[in-house]
């Protein structure tokens, strides 16, 4: 599959409405997360399905100032695991985009052993 933008504003709009899994804050902003290989946030190609609701603090303050993997590793919490979650959550809302929410979470759950994140979770109950 070619580098390209994956858009889903129904999926944006859900997440929004969701907690921070790390602090349990319903005040979040979105935050892209590259977690396949093929999307780079580095070269500006997001994949909405790769999104996390963050608490606007950690968002700006703390996973933009520290790499990805660190970031989670601190926290305890594979992000794999949380976007799965919250796809799986969206899936159930019978969106218009069904299809691709389901491509996206198979190929997440693909990819969720990619790096060794604890297994222990301490993230909030969405």
């Amino acid at each position: 599959m070619s580098i390209q933008k994956i858009k889903s504003n129904g999926y944006l709009e859900f997440l929004s409405g969701k907690k921070c899994p790390i602090t349990g804050s319903f005040s979040v902003e979105i935050h892209h997360e590259s977690l396949f290989r093929e999307y780079s946030g580095s070269m500006k190609r997001y994949n909405d399905f790769q999104a996390i609701p963050l608490k606007k603090e950690l968002h700006l303050y703390s996973r933009h100032s520290s790499g990805k993997e660190a970031f989670w590793k601190k926290f305890s919490i594979n992000p794999y695991e949380i976007s799965i979650n919250f796809i799986s959550e969206y899936i159930k809302t019978a969106p218009d985009d069904i299809n691709l929410a389901i491509f996206y979470r198979e190929k997440l759950i693909e990819q969720k052993d990619r790096w060794e994140f604890p297994s222990k979770q301490k993230y909030k109950s969405f």
